[in-house]
């Protein structure tokens, strides 16, 4: 590379007559190339890789999504009194955290009363139901007997099934720990297949391996990533086949429990049926108590449901800020009596609106950055989570604009964000990452054709025409799909007169960092150096490291 020949800007004056001078700073190629323009000297850069996106710009409020009811878990009508509220509003509780105890004491005394009470009650009526049988014949007492000996043939198939089921149940840690293993191995052979493909890559770069071999590579890299996923799906499925097992363990205990009180029925009719009846009057009778017995089990078993309900406490389903305590002590709650509201603000949306012009690029599912004035130097993420299907006018410094209101949901890792904070959005439209990107201003299109191209500088300082593919674009750059891999030199200021094969120009300049110092009207001084527009004589374009 003829390095010679290349200026590296430090200085550059420009002598107007009459007059004084401004300042002007320029840091990236772009702003080099246009500061440059209309002179005629050529303005080259190195090509380089980075993310690209494009972004709709909005401004936001921050809210909760959503404040959740905490309601007592009393059952039913169930009625408790509260001994104590144990949160304040301001408070913040976690998952499982009580929140109200209740004075069951005196209740636990009363309903154990009752439930005594209930069951002499029902003693009494069974009692008496045997006074009024006595046994039957051969053919009935079979009868009577084979259905008590059917069901208890019922119960012990429900309680063989509840072990198998327990034998399934048991090997679960083997199964899960088999499933982790094979995700660590397909992880494993992922890595090395990113390994393998970053050597590779390098080895392409020098000429070591076809494209063919590459992309291959890439293809197995892709196989080995999808392996992964795919394990750890198999784990998930695993788990929702737990899950699965486990409620089918709970049907077959809850069918265990229906087997024995089939027993119990069976066997209550047993001792009803061992009564001999042989009057109408001692049936009716019979048909009285057995009534009555019935009755004095429903009363009896609604007393002992009535007692499993009574709790000592509520806890919070869910963690968060208390934001309203509506439970006082002493106060007699149900299970339709609301004791607090929680608000997670680890769950925020914000809140905003869109430009008329901007609303066709919002889709729901796009990332969005935000900043907030109050919290400098953090960049928080989120997705936008609904867009509104109408528009609607609101009043601006210049007249009405029409807007359309989008939600985005954000992550609050650091618990900074508050609802009513403003934040600043920037919602990616597309995006593309580690990719090749180029300045507007070095694509040449070829008018017979169409095709697009820039003109790069090979090591001789000559010019090649090289055709691109571009993809996305922003307002100063295009990406570079095909053509370019990153850090060759273009011509950032090219003309429809560079033909391939010419030699780069002598006075071509690179891309760097200038500063145009600013001064009064008499040609003074100026602030800090690097490109002057300075009072004095006629219009020279002096340039000098």
């Amino acid at each position: 590379m003829k390095i010679g020949k290349k200026i590296a800007i430090g200085c550059v004056v420009v002598a107007l007559a009459g007059g004084g001078y401004a300042w002007y700073s320029a840091s990236t190629p772009n702003d080099v190339a246009m500061m440059m323009a209309g002179t005629g000297t050529v303005v080259t850069s190195t090509v380089t890789r980075g993310d690209m996106r494009q972004v709709v710009t909005a401004n936001g409020s921050v809210e909760l999504e959503r404040v959740e009811p905490i309601y007592s878990s009393a059952q039913g009508e169930t009625r408790l009194r509260v001994a104590e509220v144990l949160v304040e509003v301001g408070d913040y509780v976690v998952e499982g955290q009580p929140i109200v105890t209740y004075d069951i004491e005196e209740s636990l005394i009363d309903i154990d009363r009752r439930i005594r009470q209930s069951a002499i009650r029902l003693e009494n009526q069974r009692m008496s139901l045997r006074d009024m049988t006595a046994g039957p014949s051969e053919q009935e007492y079979r009868q009577l007997r084979g259905r008590v000996y059917s069901a208890i043939d019922s119960v012990m198939r429900a309680e063989n099934l509840i072990i198998e089921a327990q034998a399934v149940v048991a090997d679960r840690e083997s199964r899960i720990n088999t499933a982790r293993r094979e995700i660590e191995n397909t992880q494993r052979t992922y890595n090395q297949e990113q390994a393998k493909l970053a050597a590779n890559q390098q080895i392409f770069a020098l000429g070591g391996i076809t494209r063919d071999e590459l992309e291959q590579n890439a293809a197995d890299v892709e196989d080995a990533r999808q392996a992964v996923t795919d394990a750890q799906i198999a784990l998930d499925t695993l788990f929702v086949d737990i899950e699965g097992e486990d409620r089918a363990y709970a049907a077959l205990h809850r069918d265990f429990q229906d087997a024995l009180r089939n027993l119990a029925n069976e066997e209550l009719a047993y001792e009803l049926g061992t009564q001999p009846l042989s009057t109408p009057n001692e049936q009716t009778a019979h048909t009285i108590a057995t009534n009555d017995f019935e009755l004095a089990q429903i009363d009896h078993n609604s007393l002992l449901e009535e007692r499993e309900r009574l709790i000592s406490e509520t806890v919070s389903h869910t963690s968060g800020m208390v934001t309203e305590v509506e439970v006082s002590v002493g106060a007699q709650v149900t299970g339709t009596s609301k004791l607090i509201e929680v608000a997670d603000f680890s769950n925020l949306v914000v809140t905003a609106e869109v430009r008329e012009a901007d609303a066709p690029q919002v889709f729901v599912g796009q990332s969005v950055t935000m900043t907030s004035a109050g919290i400098a130097g953090t960049v928080y993420t989120g997705t936008v989570i609904r867009v509104s299907p109408t528009a609607i006018t609101r009043q601006a410094q210049m007249g009405n604009e029409i807007v359309v209101p989008i939600e985005i949901s954000v992550d609050n890792p650091d618990q900074q964000l508050r609802p009513g904070f403003s934040v600043d959005l920037e919602i990616v439209m597309v995006e593309s990452l580690d990719t090749v990107s180029v300045s507007l201003m070095s694509v040449m299109q070829d008018f017979e054709t169409g095709q697009e191209y820039v003109m790069l500088i090979d090591d001789n300082d000559i010019l090649r025409r090289r055709d691109i593919t571009r993809g996305i674009s922003t307002t100063l750059d295009i990406e570079v799909l095909d053509g370019l891999e990153g850090h060759e030199r273009i011509v950032l200021t090219p003309n429809p007169m560079m033909q391939d094969g010419d030699p780069l120009p002598e006075d071509a300049v690179e891309g760097g960092s200038f500063m145009m110092g600013g001064g009064d009207s008499q040609g003074g001084s100026g602030g800090g150096g690097g490109v002057r527009i300075g009072g004095g004589g006629g219009g020279a374009v002096m340039i000098r490291r």
